[in-house]
């Protein structure tokens, strides 16, 4: 078993090592937007921000201009600040640039890559976006929720005036009863719901594990792999913890 450990030790590292050479020396004469220097074979990893990013993110675009550019282990990523900038490379020109990335731990690791916010541009992306045109596209089509909605409301000034101190968990039920009620049809019970339990968990873990840069495996996706006993594999149980979910 150890001599199996360290060979696949090996053959991992190996790899890695051929792929930071061959972004090393790959002929790239494309020219990019300004942005933090980066280091040899690395890139720009030790720049990536994991605590309040887009503060970060704030802080190039005054410094390097509305589109800026790292590079982390081969992988380029530009960062908009510009609102002009986005709805003209999002908006107008959005087969081209409106592709999603893909996220190996969030999306692929985690089970989220086929949830829309993760789902790549092509014909399963189209129809969930024609399916909720057709739903809340327009004031018409949300018209027809207003009286859930009412009900909810209703229910949710209760509530608060029967125990004012847990407004935060009130917000939060109602939020969920309304969104369940209208893409469900399924009534949430007043406390401790299930469904509602599911979603703030679902939440929790994309503010916490959607991130980019917190995990390896986002910029060499050739982690994903490995075996969970692997060394430096936790990421693989935390994912694998959480999928069921």
């Amino acid at each position: 078993m150890l001599t199996l450990t360290l060979a696949t030790l090996y053959l991992c590292l190996a790899g890695i090592g051929l792929y930071l050479i061959k972004q090393l020396f790959a002929k790239n004469h494309a020219r990019y937007p300004p942005g933090p220097r980066g280091l040899p074979l690395v890139g720009n990893i030790q720049d990536i921000p994991h605590v309040k990013p887009w503060l970060t993110f704030a802080e190039w675009g005054k410094k390097y201009g509305d589109l800026s550019h790292i590079n982390v282990l081969g992988q380029h990523i530009f960062v908009l600040n510009s609102v002009n900038i986005a709805v003209e490379m999002l908006d107008k020109k959005s087969s081209i640039y409106s592709d999603r990335a893909i996220f190996p731990m969030s999306g692929e690791l985690m089970g989220y890559n086929q949830s829309l916010p993760y789902l790549r541009y092509g014909e399963r992306f189209r129809l969930f976006r024609k399916y909720c045109h057709r739903i809340f596209g327009n004031r018409a089509a949300v018209a027809v929720f207003y009286p859930i909605e009412e009900m909810e409301n209703r229910r949710f000034l209760k509530r608060v005036l029967a125990e004012p101190d847990r407004l935060q968990a009130h917000v939060r039920n109602t939020a969920g009863a309304i969104i369940l009620r209208i893409c469900y049809g399924y009534e949430v019970k007043d406390d401790n719901d299930p469904l509602i339990d599911i979603a703030e968990r679902a939440l929790n873990q994309a503010a916490r594990y959607g991130i980019t840069g917190d995990f390896m495996v986002d910029f060499l996706p050739s982690l994903a792999y490995v075996p969970e006993w692997f060394p430096g594999a936790g990421f693989k149980r935390i994912a694998h913890g959480d999928y069921d979910l």
